[in-house]
């Protein structure tokens, strides 16, 4: 049996939204409106701060060592260093800069032999295109559809994954090994000029949408899984390897959706698992505890963003989408338990009680490592899954659409460092259980819907192995109960 929440939360037919959805926008389709632009300029005036966070297995496996697994170091980001960031309707227009990271990062050649990376810069041009550079020879840079920049009224950050760069074979660097680590970087940001011109018209849909019951309402969704972040990098912890999945939201329904920042209750909570499929039966392996969701950007993933206001709301607008990088996803000091969470009702104490214990483990995706070790689970395909629990989102209409709220993704872990790297698309709105019938399709899935109370999703197989002997697979998947499950009967016949 698997369960999402202690007290557990998830499709609602999700045809059935999006046909609504759609439907609402057609109709709306013919009417014009003047689009007012809001060009906003920001600037740095101070210090930052660079974190970079190495795999040492992955450089243990060339034979290399580190000096530590965490780097973090100030960044200059005034005068020559300067960043500049144009926003248009709240939406990244320009970025350009080269902010400088002072502070070395030490690595080890296999025969000990020193070398650092030191006072670096990492010049911006757009979204994409950031890369280490040093004053002698390159070693790291950024694998660029894995960065992700945000931007709030005070600060802007920068964070992605880290791989080596070509020219890290002249040191006797393997560079085709994928991402060694993760970095961000966070620097303070001054408003220094606003410019509003009117320069165009457009289709326009009425924000107003309050009160029809023909329209789905705030419904939010996973419409991304980017990357993850490996946090025992260094070696299991009492047996146990820690994860964080990087979570992307979409509001697909017809209304904002509350993103207030606690201790106000109205804002989202996001849980991540980790799931096992081998030898025919799936598992959930891990589950994190729910990161509290605060400053909705107001981003374009899944459909055309209909922003509320700028880069840091309280609402995430219809349409729009707000990225949470993998390692703001394991920042133990936004998490809380899922006990806390009415995963029917959606509601939640605002304030809440935070994770203790072991400072690499706490908050995050725990697994065993030995359900992780290829030798002893030959064959395993692996996922994980995010899933945002919001109040306005399931308490809409007739409470189901909170039933499209999780998706899943594929990963592929290495063998000998156990970091973890996505495969293939994202699949969106429905939970990682589905992925057991996407690989044998003689499994059957079924929505077991408690009245007025909340899902739950049940898997099952039936091999038939000869001589009137038949072996059965079931795999219990609680959604979005509150009431949960205490046992689970299977009846024989007679």
């Amino acid at each position: 049996m698997m369960s999402r929440y202690g007290k557990s939360a998830f499709v609602y037919s999700c045809v059935v939204g999006v046909l609504a959805a759609g439907h609402y926008a057609r109709a709306e389709s013919n009417q014009q409106a003047t689009v007012e632009d809001t060009f906003i300029t920001y600037a740095t005036q101070q210090e930052g701060q660079f974190q970079l966070v190495l795999d040492a297995g992955a450089l243990a496996d060339q034979g290399w060592a580190i000096g530590a697994q965490e780097y973090v170091l100030p960044v200059a980001a005034g005068a020559e260093h300067s960043v500049r960031v144009v926003t248009q309707n709240g939406d990244l227009l320009q970025a350009n800069g080269s902010p400088r990271v002072s502070g070395g990062i030490e690595l080890f050649t296999p025969d000990g032999q020193l070398i650092t990376v030191a006072d670096f810069s990492l010049p911006i041009a757009g979204r994409g295109d950031v890369m280490f550079a040093t004053s002698d020879h390159p070693v790291f840079e950024i694998i660029g559809d894995s960065l992700e920049f945000r931007l709030n009224e005070s600060e802007f950050s920068l964070s992605g994954l880290v791989r080596l760069h070509d020219a890290a074979r002249d040191l006797g660097m393997d560079a085709s090994v994928g991402a060694i680590g993760e970095f961000s970087l966070y620097a303070p940001m001054d408003v220094v000029d606003i410019d509003q011109t009117v320069v165009r018209e457009r289709d326009a849909v009425s924000p107003d949408v309050s009160g029809s019951p023909e329209l789905p309402g705030a419904d939010v969704t996973v419409g991304s899984l980017p990357n993850l972040t490996h946090w025992t990098s260094g070696g299991a912890v009492s047996g146990y390897r820690a994860y964080s999945v990087a979570t992307t939201s979409c509001n697909v329904g017809t209304q904002p959706l509350d993103w207030f920042q606690g201790p106000n209750p109205l804002h989202p909570v996001i849980a991540q698992g980790m799931y096992r499929l081998r030898s025919g039966r799936f598992e959930q392996i891990g589950q994190s505890w729910l990161k509290h969701g605060f400053c909705a950007l107001q981003q374009n993933l899944c459909q055309t963003c209909q922003p509320v206001g700028g880069c840091c709301c309280s609402r995430l607008g219809v349409g729009c989408s707000d990225p949470y990088s993998s390692s703001r996803n394991g920042s133990f000091t936004n998490m809380g338990p899922k006990s806390e969470i009415n995963a029917h009702m959606g509601t939640n104490l605002g304030s809440h009680a935070f994770p203790s214990g072991n400072t690499t483990l706490r908050g995050r995706i725990q697994v065993r490592q030995d359900d992780l070790d290829p030798k002893l689970n030959p064959g395993a395909l692996y996922y994980v899954e995010g899933h945002y629990v919001a109040q306005d989102d399931a308490q809409f209409g007739d409470m189901t659409n909170d039933n499209n709220n999780a998706s899943y993704r594929k990963i592929v872990l290495n063998p000998a460092s156990y970091f973890a790297s996505v495969s293939g698309p994202t699949v969106r709105e429905d939970p990682a259980i589905f992925a057991w019938k996407v690989n044998d399709p003689s499994v059957t899935i079924k929505n077991m819907d408690v009245p007025d109370e909340g899902r739950f999703v049940l898997g099952y197989n039936v091999t038939d192995l000869g001589g009137d002997l038949w072996q059965y697979e079931y795999a219990v998947l609680n959604l979005n109960s509150d009431r949960s499950a205490r046992s689970f009967t299977v009846a024989s016949g007679g």
